[in-house]
């Protein structure tokens, strides 16, 4: 299915441009509307969390949400976007953005790597997972800094053989149709994926062959490390700049317990991430 509808999560005035140029760019390379989202951070924090009280923190809000808003479209202007158009919208952000994102094929956050998010804001590690796990739509997280344009050329996908990560794989063939390289890394398969009759990788080369994407094929031990470390080095190694995950993809015990790929990925955001449920 294409891409056509994107929604970008624009958490500040004061954040880095470029991953928002970043997005643009990838709406522009897929042909979709880019919708930027901002959060009223007064209709979220309490009160006592506020650093300034009633009007003023309102005001506040209002003029962040302005000078968001004039960074996005100069960013979409920059890129000459066909698409595109700017809302601030109130609510809880999990629930506000859960239902932008059920409406768009593609939700776009930045995430600062080993940073905990001011109250109300949304740059928390673990917030596309939150997202991906209850809207149902894939999610894209870019580390705070990210530059290069447009996200996607070079691929590695995380492979394990779970339904969330073929859901992973079904959202980001848009991408995988039209991306330099494609990588699918295994990692330590004997570990994780008891009761396959064969390698765990064999059924993804399979698909991705039939929807014309031409993909490597690794599998890598864990050498001690965990997944998330090593997918990690792997995606440094290719240099990657785009890394496909299913979100969640143990089960929920599991994941709180081990803390999970996913997790660890996120807490140490260095490339763009697209997850899915």
């Amino acid at each position: 299915m294409p891409c056509k509808s994107i929604a970008l999560v624009v958490d500040s005035a004061d954040q880095d441009a470029r991953p928002i140029a970043a997005c643009g760019s990838l709406a522009a390379h897929l042909g979709a509307h880019l919708t930027g989202l901002y959060c009223d951070l007064d209709a979220y924090v309490p009160p006592y969390q506020r650093p300034t009280a009633g009007a003023d923190q309102s005001d506040d809000g209002e003029n962040d949400a302005t000078a968001a808003g004039r960074v996005f479209e100069q960013c979409c202007g920059a890129i000459n976007l066909a698409s595109s158009d700017w809302r601030v919208v109130k609510g809880t952000p999990p629930d506000v953005l859960t239902r932008y994102a059920a409406a768009a094929d593609l939700l776009c956050m930045t995430l600062p790597a080993g940073k905990k998010p001011l109250p109300g804001r949304l740059l928390d590690p673990a917030t596309p997972a939150t997202l991906a796990l209850l809207s149902g739509r894939p999610v894209l997280g870019l580390p705070a800094n990210w530059g290069r344009s447009p996200v996607g050329g070079n691929i590695l996908i995380g492979w394990q053989g779970s339904q969330e990560a073929m859901h992973a794989v079904t959202a980001a063939l848009p991408l995988l149709e039209v991306a330099e390289r494609v990588r699918v890394v295994t990692i330590d398969p004997s570990i994780d994926y008891k009761g396959w009759e064969e390698s765990p990788g064999d059924d993804i080369m399979t698909y991705l062959r039939r929807h014309g994407v031409e993909a490597e094929r690794r599998t890598l031990e864990g050498g001690g490390q965990s997944i998330a470390d090593s997918l990690l080095t792997s995606a440094d190694a290719m240099d990657a700049d785009l890394l496909i995950l299913g979100a969640y993809g143990h089960s929920r015990l599991r994941e709180f317990v081990l803390g999970g790929a996913t997790r660890g990925v996120l807490h140490d955001i260095r490339r763009p991430v697209l997850l899915a449920h």
